[in-house]
């Protein structure tokens, strides 16, 4: 699945930083592994995925759900 990072880690409107080379890389879409899918009580539909994120030096692996529309086939990613 390619998920994306920028979707899914919202960033506060109208900031203003300072960029940091070593910091993790949150503006991207990254590749993960889906191992479930599940279901809100509302309806809303949750995959339970692995990935890294990457930051200068060293990946950072995660394994959380996260909204069903933040992911996509990796085929459908390729062409967008």
């Amino acid at each position: 699945m390619s998920i994306d990072l920028v979707t899914l880690y919202a960033y506060q409107p109208h900031h203003s930083g300072i960029y940091h080379p070593e910091g993790l890389q949150f503006r991207r879409k990254t590749v993960g592994v889906l191992t479930e899918w599940g279901m809100t009580e509302w309806g809303e539909w949750f995959g339970k995925v692995t990935y890294t994120i990457p930051a200068r030096g060293r990946d950072e692996k995660v394994t959380h759900w996260v909204p069903g529309w933040v992911l996509r086939p990796i085929e459908e990613s390729k062409s967008t």
